[in-house]
C-alpha cells in the first residue's frame, strides 16, 4: 500500500515523503484524466486540493483507495530560493 506511515508519515508511490507545499499528481477515469493538486495542512491533515474535480479535496491518506497511485511531481520549498542568478541579478 502505498500511504503507509513509516515513522508516522505519508508516502507515495515512489517512497517519497509527502508534505504541505508539495505537489501530487494522479489521475482517474477512462480516458485518463490527469490531477496536479496541491497539499496543504489543515487540521491536523494532509489535504490534497482537487479544485474543478469531486470531490474539490481529499486527504491525502484516502488518495490512494480513491485513485490508485500518485506520486509527488513538485516537492514543497524547504529554503528560500537563491539569490544568485534570476531577473534582478
Amino acid at each position: 500500500m502505498t500511504d503507509q506511515f513509516p515513522r508516522g508519515k505519508l508516502v507515495d508511490c515512489e517512497g517519497v515523503e509527502v508534505r504541505a507545499g508539495d505537489i501530487v499528481h494522479f489521475s482517474y477515469g477512462i480516458p485518463p484524466v490527469g490531477v496536479s493538486a496541491p497539499v496543504v495542512r489543515r487540521g491536523g491533515k494532509l489535504i490534497a486540493i482537487t479544485k474543478g474535480h469531486n470531490p474539490e479535496q481529499c486527504p491525502v491518506s484516502e488518495l490512494e483507495e480513491h485513485v490508485g497511485v500518485f506520486w509527488v511531481e513538485k516537492p514543497a520549498l524547504t529554503s528560500a530560493p537563491s539569490s544568485q542568478g534570476g531577473e534582478n541579478a
